[in-house]
């Protein structure tokens, strides 16, 4: 009976385990369809919305350029598509619609629900009430899914999306109750199938095992007897026993012999254990100190053979390249899988030039880690040889030397931008094109690319202007009527560096990207991108851009191009600054000269209407006023010939100043006779006027040898210096040299007056100090002449001008 109780049992857990496992069947099956209904769900509505804002842009982009087409406007006539389309749909299963909705008011008012049949009126739902809750979120804004009641009151699952174009909300749902009917129904067929399959093979089970439950009987009383035979068996065994601790007694007393001599011996063998001991932790101390040398080497300690396979001595290697030494000693991997394949043949022939020398190499080559990263290394090793000169084995350490070629690289870089920097800073004659030119060269040298261009940028950031090609891009562009001027905002996706402001990097072009335009025929193909804007202040003056690596751009090259362009643009602004300062500086040196061509004919004029008109005319009033006294008769009054005789002198002495004021406008002397007669006139006049002062002329040329341009400059030098001396040096003493040295004209005023300092006559607002020394330097430079100053306190000054001949 207790055998059957098992079977029963048996039966129950069988029939537990089939239901368990087709309910957990049931709910995963109902789960995925679940998602699936839901996914399916999401895309209708999305995509229904995303139609329906189609063509509501469509119809409004229609209505303003054909109103009359559209009498109701086009948000009614885009419904009324919507209608009409619907119309004719039946739906997705059983219960599945779409429903289309807006809020009027504290209403939601349904457009369309056509599983009912009432798109015409259909009815509104309160939009505070527990009903059609997706389209309430649907119309709130939101965007998804949802398990609540539609607008029936039935629990749905559905998916809204909002209609931003219409301000409308869409629905796409399907009853619950639709998803689940199916599951419901296979569990209940499954409950069923498991019950009869269970219920069968129990039957089954208890027909074929009846037979053995009876075949276990009968061998249970089979066990019985052979029992009652084991007794026997074991008393038999115990009178053995007894005969066998009898001799064991016996044996004892042997072992017992066997054992002193055994402890005998076996105290000598304890003294070679503990002498051995003592060997091994010396040993043992030997190998820490080895180890631990080993793992503080900041280097990584490796014993290799001829066919490149090798052993390492510290697990190091692991955290520098990523592969354990397992993996070399059982895996078989050899180090020559490592290397980089460009450089194992250099590594070979380093190893027989080593062979062949003194046996021992330094070597620098690059490995690829277990990352797929670039390990560069240097290799310090020995090759170890027998008798015979057969290699044995290789011994050595490797360093990571990784960092030092990376700054290594980096400095190539940096020495290769600034000399090529300087090398444009040099180009100060070269044109804007050659400079620009200049500037690709050195850009697709940098990052190693095949094409690149080279634009500037108008103020506003608006429009970008070609100014360089790279010479391959031009050779191999096909494009007919190539533009130079890119507006930035109709531009492709390359000007999304410009509209964005950061650098941009593309290294697979052929991807999909919203903002790319395509390229034009015949252009040029493009597999790689790489465009950096140039900023100046903030603003984004130029454009540099480069395509086609071999590999993938980097942030580095981005970084490269943007300090050399920044650098260049500096250099271009600042040479454009020195050229407008220099064209400046040429147009004032014009006005300049032109002011002073100006005021010198000025005064010749002035001079020319004083001495013929005004003085004329006084000296006729003058010989008229002398010829009518002297014809007078001796009847005239005595106090009117005396009052006539007055004048006399007065107009003597009018006439005196106005050829005084002509010769310092401009003396007559200087046109009629040259430099030469003028200074020696002027230098008497200061005499005259200045008798404390003593003037010594060295005049060391002829009047031929001084231009004509220079002598109204010569003169007015004189002048302004002779005036400085008699207003503000005190000298007594001047020396006025004039002479011609080597092709050059020297002009030297010396006095020895108090001087003053140089540095406090400069350090004073120019509209203080006057225009003595101001004047004289323009006039001497602007005639093509240099001008020097010296001056010390109770010493004296020199002026001095030369101009080349």
């Amino acid at each position: 009976m207790g055998e059957r109780k098992r079977l029963f049992l048996l039966v129950l857990i069988m029939t537990t385990v089939s239901l368990v496992v087709a309910g957990i069947t049931i709910y995963v099956l109902y789960g995925t369809a679940f998602e699936q209904q839901r996914e399916r769900l999401v895309e209708a509505a999305q995509s229904q919305a995303r139609l329906i804002e189609a063509i509501a842009r469509f119809d409004a982009a229609r209505a303003q350029t054909n109103p009359e087409s559209y009498p109701g406007g086009p948000a009614v006539a885009t419904l009324s598509q919507i209608i009409d389309a619907h119309s004719h749909y039946k739906g997705f299963g059983e219960t599945g619609e779409f429903t289309l909705a807006r809020r009027a008011g504290d209403d939601i008012f349904f457009l369309l629900r056509h599983r009912h049949f009432d798109l015409d009126q259909p009815k509104s739902v309160p939009l505070d009430s527990e009903l059609a809750e997706p389209m309430r979120r649907a119309l709130s804004g939101l965007s998804g899914t949802v398990v609540g009641l539609d607008y029936r009151g039935e629990t749905v699952l559905a998916a809204h999306e909002p209609v931003a174009e219409l301000g409308f909300g869409i629905v796409a749902k399907i009853d619950l109750a639709e998803i689940r009917v199916p599951f419901i129904r296979a569990g209940l067929m499954a409950i069923c199938a498991a019950l009869l399959v269970v219920f069968v093979g129990a039957v089954v089970f208890l027909r074929v095992s009846n037979p053995i439950v009876k075949r276990l009987e009968e061998r249970t009383a089979e066990l019985s007897r052979t029992n009652q035979q084991l007794g026997l068996q074991i008393q038999e065994r115990k009178e053995a026993e007894e005969a066998l601790q009898k001799a064991h007694s016996e044996l004892e007393q042997r072992v017992q012999e066997r054992t002193a001599e055994l402890l005998q011996a076996n105290e000598q063998l304890q003294q070679e254990i503990e002498e051995r001991k003592r060997a091994e932790e010396a040993i043992g101390k030997t190998e820490e100190k080895y180890r631990l040398l080993v793992q503080n080497l900041p280097s990584v300690v490796y014993k290799g053979y001829q066919d490149w396979s090798v052993e390492f001595f510290d697990e190091k290697v692991e955290s520098l390249m990523g592969y354990s030494s397992d993996d070399f000693h059982t895996k078989g991997l050899k180090w020559s899988d490592v290397i980089i394949e460009e450089d194992l043949e250099s590594v070979q022939k380093e190893f027989v030039e080593a062979l062949k020398k003194d046996k021992s190499y330094v070597r620098e080559y690059r490995t690829k880690t277990r990352a797929g990263d670039i390990l560069w290394i240097q290799d310090r090793g020995h090759i170890i040889c027998n008798d015979n000169g057969e290699i044995e084995y290789v011994s050595g350490v490797f360093f990571d030397i990784t960092m030092h070629k990376r700054a290594e690289e980096e400095q190539a870089l940096l020495r290769r931008r600034l000399e090529a920097l300087w090398e444009i800073a040099r180009m100060t004659d070269a044109s804007h094109q050659k400079l620009c030119d200049r500037v690709l060269t050195e850009v697709l040298d940098l990052t190693q690319s095949r094409y690149a261009f080279y634009g500037f940028i108008n103020d506003d950031e608006s429009m970008m202007t070609l100014h360089s090609w790279s010479k391959e891009a031009l050779e191999s562009c096909q494009v007919i009527d190539k533009p130079l001027h890119f507006p930035i905002m109709d531009a492709g996706i390359w000007a999304d560096a410009v509209r964005e402001r950061k650098t941009l990097i593309i290294n697979d072009y052929k991807e999909d990207h919203p903002k790319k335009k395509g390229l034009p025929g015949g252009h040029v193909p493009l597999s790689r991108l790489l465009v950096v804007p140039v900023f100046s202040y903030d603003r984004i003056v130029a454009v540099a851009a480069v395509a086609n690596k071999s590999t993938d751009y980097k942030e580095e090259d981005a970084r490269q191009i943007d300090a050399f362009t920044t650098n260049v643009q500096a250099i271009m602004e600042s040479q454009q600054s020195r050229e407008a300062l220099t064209k400046s500086e040429e147009e004032l040196r014009i006005l300049s000269s032109q002011l002073l061509t100006a005021q010198e004919n000025e005064r010749a004029r002035i001079a020319r209407e004083l001495h013929d008109g005004i003085g004329q005319s006084l000296s006729a009033i003058k010989f008229r006023l002398e010829d009518a006294l002297g014809q007078m008769g001796e009847d005239v009054a005595e106090s009117s010939v005396n009052s006539l005789n007055s004048l006399i002198p007065i107009i003597q002495s009018t006439v005196e100043e106005v050829r005084r004021i002509t010769m310092d406008l401009r003396p007559s002397t200087l046109d009629d006779l040259g430099i030469l007669a003028t200074i020696g006139w002027f230098c008497r006049e200061f005499q005259e006027t200045y008798a404390t002062v003593r003037i010594e002329k060295e005049i060391g040329l002829e009047e031929a040898d001084i231009p004509e341009s220079l002598k109204t400059v010569i003169y007015r030098v004189l002048q302004e210096a002779l005036n400085n001396v008699a207003k503000h040096s005190g000298a007594d003493s001047v020396t006025v040299s004039l002479t011609k040295r080597d092709d050059t004209i020297e002009l030297t005023i010396e006095d020895n007056g108090r001087g003053f300092d140089l540095n406090e006559v400069l350090d004073i607002d120019s509209s203080k100090r006057g225009f003595g020394l101001g004047s004289m330097k323009e006039r001497i430079e602007l005639s093509g002449g240099s001008f020097s100053l010296e001056s010390t306190r109770r010493e004296g000054t020199n002026i001095s001008a030369s101009w080349p001949n």
